[in-house]
């Protein structure tokens, strides 16, 4: 980011030390409310870590005009709502009007379904309206560089890797055929040994099986 001032540990941020600020971009990590972890809530030491955002606010002598977060949808979830109305609250009680919104990057010009929830607070009694989505006029290919530095490309050894990712899988040629579709690396699933499905044609057509089962079609045990 170039030479900006870094602030270090925010447990150790003191408000006072802040000059005024117009617009305070924070967060905290979506570790403890993603569906990808195991979702421990506000109270955590990581994603809890936005109540020192809310401490240091407090402290400042100025407090900042705009504050915009932004975090993963869960957020908002029913699991999460007594923890995020606590922080709701507490911005409020700092002099906030909070406007909390799921915006998708794919309604916004950017080729890529993301949602995320954006909340802003704005010091005062003031309005504010989200910005209205809009037609998507890019694709993935726009974004592709025509000549690419060959130190970004796969060496054949990761290629092999990547092709035989897992031993069990090896002999998955066996099953698929030309107008099959090819299976792919899935997600891990919180505590399992792995998740997800593969997709084969066999001669009861087009259908999706486990691994578990794709394994006793190959006769791995």
């Amino acid at each position: 980011h170039g030479n900006v001032k870094n602030y270090g540990d925010i447990m150790k941020i003191d408000g006072k030390d802040l000059g005024e600020i117009d617009i305070f971009t924070w967060s905290f990590p979506c570790t403890d409310l993603s569906k990808a972890g195991k979702q421990k809530g506000l109270n955590g030491t990581r994603s809890g870590l936005g109540y020192q955002v809310i401490r240091i606010i407090s402290e400042m002598a100025i407090k900042p005009k705009m504050l915009l977060m932004e975090n993963v949808p869960d957020l908002l979830s029913e699991k999460f709502k007594l923890g995020w109305r606590e922080m709701y609250h507490e911005i409020e009680k700092l002099g906030y009007t909070n406007y909390v919104e799921v915006l998708n990057a794919k309604d916004y010009g950017v080729a890529q379904n993301r949602d995320r929830v954006f909340i802003v607070s704005v010091l005062g009694d003031y309005a504010y309206e989200f910005p209205k989505p809009f037609k998507l006029e890019k694709r993935l290919k726009d974004y592709l560089e025509d000549d690419v530095d060959e130190k970004y490309y796969l060496s054949d050894e990761r290629i092999y890797k990547i092709k035989k990712w897992k031993s069990q899988q090896n002999p998955l040629d066996n099953i698929l055929d030309n107008n099959s579709i090819c299976p792919t690396i899935t997600a891990r699933g919180a505590g399992e040994n792995h998740s997800g499905m593969i997709i084969v044609k066999d001669n009861k057509g087009l259908r999706t099986i486990s691994h578990k089962e794709s394994w006793r079609l190959m006769g791995i045990s």
